[in-house]
């Protein structure tokens, strides 16, 4: 079944944090090279340079308002629902 994801260039997440307002985005300023990193301990997970916008909604709210420890049954739902975002594409 084909959803016809919205999806953005691996090179231009960058870029789009920084336009979003915070908590959301970056705040502006600072270096690059911290903003990478924050991006890269987010985990978004990219398919052939593009980065599908399930994938990175997920990832953003998870970064954002996820920042909790999980038990086991809720460890597994979350595997659960990152498997089926990865379905989607």
């Amino acid at each position: 079944m084909q959803y016809g994801c919205l999806k953005i260039r691996e090179k231009k997440l960058l870029p789009l944090f920084e336009r979003l307002p915070p908590p959301l985005g970056m705040a502006p300023g600072g270096k690059k090279s911290d903003k990478k990193k924050q991006l890269l301990k987010m985990g978004i997970k990219s398919d052939e340079g593009f980065i599908y916008f399930n994938e990175l909604l997920y990832r953003l709210m998870r970064e954002v308002y996820g920042k909790i420890r999980l038990n086991k049954r809720m460890q597994v739902y979350e595997l659960t629902t990152q498997y089926k975002l990865f379905k989607l594409r």
